[in-house]
């Protein structure tokens, strides 16, 4: 059974995507998307970002979201999480498949650079 991950507080950690691996820890929710750790993936450690319902909704959202993310993959670069693959979910959520990269969020990078600057008055 497919996980039904299209929205982040439905997504239970062990549900299978089909090919991919199944659905562990919920990393984060942005505007538009959901991150999810993919456990048990034979492509080695992925994320899988999904579009959320309000998005998935929209007309065009979905095709569009998945056409960008076979677009960024020509991206390679060590900070960012280039999709290996897109797809849909069996009941329709479209999510891209993204290699995990090791890192911190941004938002903690951030602080940690700020202590090292002083405001100039």
């Amino acid at each position: 059974m497919a996980a039904r991950i299209s929205v982040p507080q439905n997504a239970r950690r062990g549900d299978s995507i089909e090919g991919w691996g199944r659905v562990g820890e919920h990393i984060a929710t942005g505007h538009f998307a959901a991150f999810h750790r993919i456990e048990g993936s034979p492509q080695g450690p992925l994320v899988a970002e999904v579009l959320v319902d309000d998005y998935a909704r929209m007309p065009n959202a979905a095709e569009q979201f998945l056409a960008e993310s076979k677009r960024w993959s020509a991206i390679k670069h060590a900070a960012f999480a280039t999709p290996v693959g897109v797809g849909r979910t069996s009941d329709g959520a479209p999510f891209a498949m993204l290699e995990a990269i090791d890192g911190i969020p941004l938002t903690a990078y951030i602080a940690q650079a700020q202590k090292f600057f002083t405001r100039r008055t």
